[in-house]
């Protein structure tokens, strides 16, 4: 009888040390490091130019740009490349994601200071904070949509939803101009401009430096 209950004991306990997870209980996560936003920069090797030179911002508002500056024998840049996007942190695997047009790319986070890029390069690519943070005050081509009121002029990237006021300079009369001659409808207009982001103290605001394209009806 004692024997018996022994055994009785032993089986619930193996039994209850299942039930509180063992192999089945759920993986380990790694949460959002509060500090990871930021400027990063990193050298990627090239097979035609000296190096490329490539700048990361990932922004507190979950969005992305990255550039690639294509550097001469001089120590100049001889040509640049952009992407804009979404990010997010995958808690499984302590990785960064981005994610646009194209596939997905990924970065693995090493420390409070250093990304390591997971792409197909041959040598290990490590993103390293800049303590400097320059804002991104690139002039580039973006495609939105633009809205132009008696008020105020507002613009949405396509590609990360990012929606800034115009800035009431450069060719904001020429937007507006163009608005009045073919959008008398006020409908959502697929716009084109050359343009660079300003902080004007208040908050960030869209400089287009010149209207490329304007298509009444249409959206991203």
């Amino acid at each position: 009888m004692r024997r018996r209950r022994i055994l009785t004991i032993l089986v619930s306990a193996v039994l209850l040390g299942c039930h509180r997870g063992g192999d089945n209980g759920a993986a380990p996560v790694t949460p959002l490091p509060a500090d990871l936003p930021g400027v990063y920069a990193a050298s990627f090797p090239c097979s035609n130019c000296k190096e490329i030179a490539a700048t990361l911002w990932l922004r507190a508002d979950d969005r992305f740009f990255l550039r690639q500056r294509y550097m001469g024998d001089g120590g100049t840049a001889d040509d640049a490349s952009y992407a804009f996007g979404h990010w997010s942190w995958d808690e499984h695997s302590a990785e960064i994601v981005l994610y646009g047009h194209g596939p997905d790319r990924r970065l693995k986070r090493l420390g409070s200071d250093r990304l390591e890029w997971l792409g197909n390069t041959a040598a290990k690519v490590s993103f390293n904070r800049d303590p400097g943070s320059p804002a991104f005050a690139d002039h580039v081509v973006f495609d939105g949509e633009s809205e132009v009121g008696d008020h105020g002029a507002t613009f949405k990237q396509c590609v990360t939803g990012l929606e800034l006021p115009i800035a009431d300079e450069g060719a904001l009369k020429e937007l507006r101009r163009q608005h009045r001659v073919l959008n008398p409808a006020h409908k959502v207009a697929l716009t084109t401009v050359d343009a660079h982001i300003v902080d004007a103290g208040s908050g960030e605001q869209l400089v287009i430096d010149k209207v490329i394209k304007l298509k009444p009806g249409s959206g991203c």
